[in-house]
């Protein structure tokens, strides 16, 4: 039968059964059992992926190999995102930290100019 004309929904549901523990596994291997939680997501986002490209513009000749290739990019996506997310906040954590010091420096003298005007007000109001 030509995977091609069969339903898509079918072909997934059986791959869904046959194979999305092994590819959870492989996606597994490859991020590191630390990021199981970021390959089954990776595994839902192929098949949801699948469910809507399939519809249109049908099963592929190796479904299975699609639905790895494309879990594989997803992670691939989902690791660059969080390298790039890190680097830019190691980039704009000095800018914060110099922007605190920079506000919590000016506390002190603004405060001593309150009180000052604060002082020079009510010896006006009282004279």
């Amino acid at each position: 039968m030509d995977a091609r004309a069969a339903d898509p929904r079918a072909i997934l549901d059986r791959l869904v059964r046959e194979q999305a523990g092994q590819l959870v596994a492989s996606l597994t291997r490859i991020l590191g059992s630390a990021r199981l939680e970021l390959a089954q997501d990776c595994v839902q986002e192929a098949l949801l992926k699948a469910l809507r490209v399939w519809s249109f513009e049908g099963v592929p000749k190796r479904p299975a190999a699609w639905l790895v290739q494309v879990a594989k990019n997803v992670a691939l996506d989902a690791v660059r995102h969080e390298r790039m997310v890190a680097r830019k906040e190691r980039e704009l954590d000095p800018l914060a930290n110099a922007a605190a010091l920079k506000r919590y420096a000016l506390l002190p003298a603004a405060r001593g100019e309150f009180l000052a005007r604060a002082g020079r007000e009510r010896e006006a109001a009282t004279s």
